[in-house]
């Protein structure tokens, strides 16, 4: 026999580290899958017939639209996306649909590994968990570690929690192990736990609560802008001075305050402006969720100062009422809102970092002035001379035109956007302690009244928006000049 060539019984087993094999025994542990494009070895994307830069995350993103809720189990499901595409990778699904799965992701390029050591260093518990659950080495040098989320506890994605740490929650997906990029394959490093993945430690829950998700595409598209530039010596592909990196420092998490909703419990006028902006905000047919979502992110967050750097965490009760509002009104318009307070939830969080601009409380704030105002009865000059020479004794007029004049005051270049809901909620605002007087006040009303200031020179309106549209509100413009002669007297009839 020869000496070189051992017996049959003795070759070690092997162990199937393809991409299907791997696929297979993610999908036996629970976890949903879903197909995900692959580089070829030109290394240009599978999604893409052009430059080989036409691709931001080569191999890394999904094939289907709508993968969220795409994820499967199947193993003949499974089977045969490595026949349609033999050199496809795949991704697991990350919350609830792989049984409250979440992913933390260390990336080494970033300094990940160094911000995972010290978590180790500063607390043996996190050391244990990260060394005691299933974990995937990732091509670029970093770890994928996989943990389930506590009970009643659900997160969305997020980007730079800490340096280099991201996590992968509701709505979001990591390269399952076995998956290839150019830089190498995802492999596995620390075997599925016999009592199945532990639940995340709870100094990184605390971690995670205090550090809401960072939108990192604005810095993504500024470096890319930056790479593609061209100094004037010609030489391209140079980086350029960058914003970038301004912008990186930016959007680190910063210590958040917290938002105390007691508070409101003592502001009556504050209660009834959260509340209009829950009923404002509402979905008000299929599909809208989403959007409608952003909106009341943008509203809540424009609130106050101490809301606007507060931590989104301590308004999951206000988004929980939202959502059963939506829900009621949604069932007696008769459409459905579809998915769970969790995605909702998960679609807030995500959103309130991407606000960019304040909206909302300005005009409250203008409103809470113009009441004052009304009650000492000490009207603006220029206020005081519209009222007077136009010949108003309506309140709810006096209201409008002394909110608009305040809103002029405050807008760049004394232009400023206002609804018809808007206006009709201003004065009522406005007005909220004149309880003996029974208002007619509505968006019908108000948008009657806007159209009246217009034709009475009091307003300009540069932008009139389109009715019954949705969006960008008209814009308006103080442009009230005191008239030089009084009108014609009118006693002969």
């Amino acid at each position: 026999m020869d000496s070189t060539t051992a017996p049959p019984a003795r070759k070690a087993a092997t162990v199937d580290n393809s991409p299907l094999a791997q696929a297979l025994r993610m999908a036996a542990q629970g976890m949903a899958l879903i197909p995900v494009h692959f580089v070829h070895p030109s290394g240009r994307c599978s999604c893409q017939h052009g430059r080989i830069t036409s691709c931001r995350n080569r191999g890394k993103h999904p094939r289907q639209k709508e993968w969220q809720t795409k994820g499967t189990t199947k193993a003949s499901e499974i089977r045969k996306w490595f026949l349609d595409w033999p050199m496809g990778n795949y991704g697991v699904v990350t919350g609830a649909a792989s049984g409250g799965l979440i992913v933390l992701d260390f990336d080494k390029k970033s300094g990940g590994l160094e911000t995972l050591n010290q978590l180790c260093r500063d607390d043996e518990t996190i050391k244990a968990a990260m060394l005691s659950t299933f974990r995937v080495r990732t091509p670029g040098g970093g770890v994928h570690l996989y943990f389930r989320m506590p009970p009643m506890t659900s997160f969305a994605n997020a980007q730079a929690v800490l340096p280099g740490f991201d996590i992968r929650a509701e709505g979001g997906q990591a390269v399952g192990p076995g998956s290839k990029r150019q830089e190498g394959a995802y492999v596995v490093s620390g075997e599925w736990p016999a009592d199945g993945l532990p639940e995340l430690p709870p100094q990184i829950v605390q971690i995670l609560k205090q550090a809401p998700p960072v939108d990192r595409r604005g810095i993504e598209e500024g470096q890319k802008r930056d790479r593609s530039g061209i100094e004037e010596n010609g030489r391209k592909g140079a980086l350029l001075p960058s914003a970038a990196k301004t912008a990186a420092k930016s959007t680190a998490p910063a210590a958040l305050q917290r938002i105390d909703l007691s508070e409101l419990e003592r502001d009556e006028l504050a209660q009834r402006h959260i509340r209009e902006t829950l009923n404002a905000t509402l979905p008000t047919e299929a599909s809208t969720r989403h959007k409608q979502v952003f909106r009341l992110a943008q509203q809540l967050r424009s609130f106050s100062d101490d809301w606007w750097n507060g931590n989104p965490q301590d308004l999951k009760p206000l988004v929980k009422r939202w959502y059963e509002m939506a829900q009621a009104q949604a069932k007696e318009i008769g459409f459905v809102i579809e998915g769970s307070f969790v995605e909702t939830w998960g679609e807030f969080l995500t959103a309130w970092p991407k606000v960019r601009t304040k909206a909302g409380r300005v005009l409250l704030n203008v409103c809470l002035e113009a009441g004052n105002i009304l009650q000492k009865g000490q009207l603006p000059l220029p206020v005081a001379e519209c009222v007077s020479q136009l010949g108003y004794d309506d309140c709810r007029y006096t209201a409008l035109i002394l909110v608009c004049w305040s809103l002029s005051q405050r807008w760049p270049e004394g232009s400023f956007p206002l609804s018809c809901g808007q206006a009709d909620r201003a004065v009522r605002w406005t007005l909220e302690d004149d309880s003996d007087e029974q208002l007619s006040v509505n968006t019908p009303w108000a948008g009657r009244a806007l159209d009246l200031l217009v034709s009475e020179g009091v307003l300009l309106r540069p932008y009139k928006a389109r009715k019954g549209g949705r969006g960008k509100a008209s814009r308006y413009s103080w442009a009230w000049t005191p008239q030089p002669t009084p009108p014609p007297s009118l006693d002969w009839l």
